[in-house]
């Protein structure tokens, strides 16, 4: 009696760590389960937000765009616009259109109205008349250069909006707009 005893405790004895093992791993696996179904949720769930909000960016951009692109039409067809580009008169052009960059800047938060010529160098940047002849190579300047039709942006590398229309190939008008106070009314 007392070998059957011994022997049903050697076996418990040498059993345990085994069982002990697998149900650790049991354990493991069914925590590793979780985590990942956990983890595929929370990825499904930052899609869904992602793709709302950049349904809004765009929605935003459309709206922001549309309105630039009036404003910018309404400037480049403007005689008074054409006229001091030809002669160019820096003067004439800050004289006619700075009000309506007072008024677009405080409204609409627009920070950037430049004048540029061919060669995509300021010509007049009507918010810092002092700060000209710098030369630009972004994205709008570039493709309204390339298209010669009104062109937008929304460029991450300067932090801004733009909107750009190129006026007869001769000169151009640009607007910027601050990403930060995009949507803001």
């Amino acid at each position: 009696m007392q070998k059957s005893t011994t022997t049903t405790h050697n076996i418990r004895h040498h059993l345990l760590p085994f069982i002990l093992l697998l149900l650790c791993g049991v354990f493991a696996l069914a925590g590793k389960m979780l985590w990942e179904q956990h983890l595929e949720r929370l990825n499904a769930e930052c899609a869904e937000r992602t793709q709302d909000v950049e349904k809004t960016l765009k929605t935003v951009l459309s709206e922001q765009v549309k309105g630039l692109s009036a404003v910018l039409h309404t400037i480049t067809k403007a005689e008074q616009t054409r006229e001091g580009l030809r002669n160019e008169n820096r003067d004439q052009l800050l004289a006619r259109w700075s009000s309506l960059y007072e008024i677009l800047n405080r409204e609409s938060h627009l920070t950037t109205f430049m004048f540029f010529d061919t060669q995509r160098v300021c010509f007049l940047r009507v918010n810092y008349p002092q700060k000209y002849g710098e030369r630009f190579d972004r994205v709008s300047l570039l493709e309204a250069e390339r298209t010669g039709k009104t062109t937008h942006a929304l460029e991450l590398e300067y932090t801004e909006f733009s909107c750009s229309e190129w006026l007869r190939r001769s000169s151009m008008a640009q607007l910027y707009l601050a990403t930060s106070n995009l949507g803001k009314k």
